[in-house]
């Protein structure tokens, strides 16, 4: 199945990009579906799963969009001391 190519948030084109893999139980918050409502094409990191191997990849190429990026970086500079629990 081919990625979208699109942003639908930002509707510019989507760069294929390597992302580090993170491995191990997340602590989850509500910014978890800020993110992905709001800039669903960021892929700063992408979850592995809880299970951890040190054979296991680091990395994974995804499509991502640049404006989603820098959205949710001031997003989050904007909310860094609010609470989402």
């Amino acid at each position: 199945m081919k990625e979208k190519e699109i942003c639908e948030v930002h509707k510019i084109k989507l760069v294929e990009l390597n992302v580090p893999i993170s491995y191990g139980e997340p602590a989850f918050d509500e910014s978890f579906a800020v993110v992905a409502k709001l800039f669903p094409n960021s892929y700063k990191r992408v979850l592995g799963g809880c299970v951890v191997d040190e054979s296991f990849p680091r990395f994974s190429q995804k499509m991502i969009c640049r404006q989603c990026r820098q959205a949710e970086a001031a997003w989050k500079k904007e909310n860094r001391k609010r609470s989402f629990s």
